[in-house]
């Protein structure tokens, strides 16, 4: 399945604060989806593939004005963001911080 055809109605509300609701879906059995929603816009923030086995994700979708984002802790400021990449995540919803680790 395309995960840009999962609805927001559908899925599991894995959890829901600080302005962000993130609903679970899982694919094919194995692959596991996030989508932040913004409470306020309802709108989707960000979405990303677990890959199972991995500890890793890929985002399929983000919107950068919402985060601040860093790549191996530098500011990625206007940096390209590959995304279907897998990287280590690490989102910080009440600081709206993301926080991709491209190394060990």
């Amino acid at each position: 399945m395309d995960t840009n055809q999962l609805p927001l109605d559908e899925g599991t509300i894995l959890t829901q604060e600080h302005g962000i609701q993130i609903i679970v879906y899982t694919l094919n059995n194995k692959d596991t989806v996030y989508r932040y929603v913004d409470t306020d816009s309802q709108k989707e923030v960000l979405r990303t593939k677990e890959e199972s086995g991995t500890g890793l994700n890929s985002m399929t979708a983000i919107d950068k004005e919402y985060w601040d984002i860093t790549i191996d802790g530098v500011n990625a400021g206007e940096s390209e963001i590959k995304m279907d990449t897998p990287y280590k995540l690490h989102v910080i919803a009440e600081d709206r911080a993301i926080h991709i680790m491209t190394r060990g």
